[in-house]
């Protein structure tokens, strides 16, 4: 029997069928599940937009947002327990699992960052994060995915840059994005919003940080890939809201 998360994808493929080439192409060609690295989790930021400067402005397709993430450290396992390995695993596309754990000044961040001339302290990466029920990943736990529908600007959080504050947070410079499909806006999914849809709208000046809802399927694939490689055991996958 499949499971409601892959009920719902289901029924929203079929809506996507017209761009899930683009959409796997432009997310998932050389994605990758590591284990051993910090990384910043975005899934329920809500972000600042801001200007080429750095500065607060409103929300443009192929602009930048401000986001503020909690850092998820990787933890020891070396007993090789599945919740451990579930809650280290963390998927991304442009970089490899050594790169992520140690970010080299050829990867800088934006101008307006220290001039630019400074290493991401970590990156941004998909988990399961905020849908594991045992563990408290910021600010949320056993959250749920919410499709946003009618919001075509979201921010695309998945291997951005970041660096730590004071405060031991990740600030992180996220790609505003749209896509369309026959004038209609593609649907994207985020953990933030509380399963409330007047809520995916945010205003001018902010966006959520999401992803299409066909690129977090794959991702989630291949955590459940290499988790069933690791321990011959799938976890429970993240959820929609009903």
């Amino acid at each position: 029997m499949l499971s409601p998360f892959r009920r719902f994808t289901s029924i929203v493929v079929l809506i996507l069928s017209l761009i899930v080439p683009i959409i796997v192409s432009a997310q998932t060609s050389t994605g990758s599940v590591c284990f051993n690295n910090d990384y910043a989790l975005c899934s329920h930021a809500q972000c600042e937009c801001i200007d080429e400067e750095g500065q607060p402005g409103n929300c443009t397709a192929d602009g930048l947002a401000k986001c503020t993430c909690p850092i998820v450290r990787n933890q020891q396992n070396d007993n090789r327990e599945l919740e451990t390995a579930a809650y280290n695993a963390n998927y991304g596309i442009l970089r490899s699992c050594d790169e992520r754990a140690n970010p080299q000044l050829t990867d800088v961040l934006p101008k307006f960052v220290n001039n630019g001339t400074v290493a991401a302290d970590v990156y941004s990466e998909y988990s399961y994060g905020d849908s594991l029920a045992s563990r408290q990943f910021g600010t949320k736990s056993s959250a749920q995915l919410m499709i946003c529908t009618n919001n075509p600007l979201m921010t695309d959080c998945l291997d951005a840059p970041c660096i730590v504050n004071d405060e031991g947070v990740a600030i992180c410079y996220c790609k505003n994005t749209q896509l369309f499909a026959d004038q209609i806006a593609i649907p994207w999914n985020t953990v933030g919003g509380d399963c409330q849809p007047q809520n995916c709208d945010l205003g001018e000046a902010k966006v959520w940080s999401a992803a299409y809802v066909q690129g977090t399927q794959v991702a989630i694939d291949a955590i459940q890939k290499d988790l069933l490689e690791f321990s011959g055991k799938f976890v429970s996958e993240p959820s929609y809201c009903n």
